[in-house]
């Protein structure tokens, strides 16, 4: 290669680290409530579902473990953590420390229509809760938060009854 080319970049996307991938995979799980607080991590199970080897689930398992997902038992294993009242409260605090600018944002922009397709989506909603309609509920809730553009109007006439 000459003294002054550039090195071609290769332009594939870059996979993220593998203790990374275990390490979203097991948050999935406890966030979803897969494994519950108290519940062991077995590595091999893990290193299976994932596609890798061990060692990136242990790296990815002592990631977690730095943040408090997940404890080390000595001599049997990793566990997940329980979380304390304040741990949720936190939690929910972050969250809504990192949601109000955007939704500040959004207020300032939105339109009467779209405010109108809000309404009704809510309206559905608290239908859907009344009777126990779990499918719609959870659609509905999601076209709350696709801001009432197409998908949430299709979804809302889909759902009307």
């Amino acid at each position: 290669m000459a003294k002054d080319a550039a090195p071609v970049r290769d332009r594939t996307p870059m996979r993220k680290q593998l203790s990374e991938e275990v390490a979203s995979y097991v948050r999935e799980l406890i966030a979803s409530g897969d494994v519950r607080p108290g519940e062991f991590l077995r590595m091999e199970p893990i290193a299976e579902a994932i596609g890798v080897s061990t060692t990136p689930v242990r790296e990815g398992l002592l990631s977690l473990r730095s943040e408090g997902f997940i404890r080390l038992v000595p001599r049997r294993g990793f566990v997940v953590a329980h979380f304390s009242r304040q741990d949720v409260r936190d939690l929910f605090w972050g969250q809504a420390q990192l949601a109000g600018e955007p939704a500040a944002r959004a207020a300032k922009k939105i339109t009467p229509d779209r405010l109108d397709e809000l309404d009704a989506i809510v309206e559905q909603h608290a239908k859907a809760i009344a009777v126990g309609a779990e499918d719609r509920i959870a659609a509905l809730g999601h076209a709350f938060h696709r801001n009432g553009g197409p998908e949430a109007r299709a979804t809302l006439e889909t759902t009307v009854q």
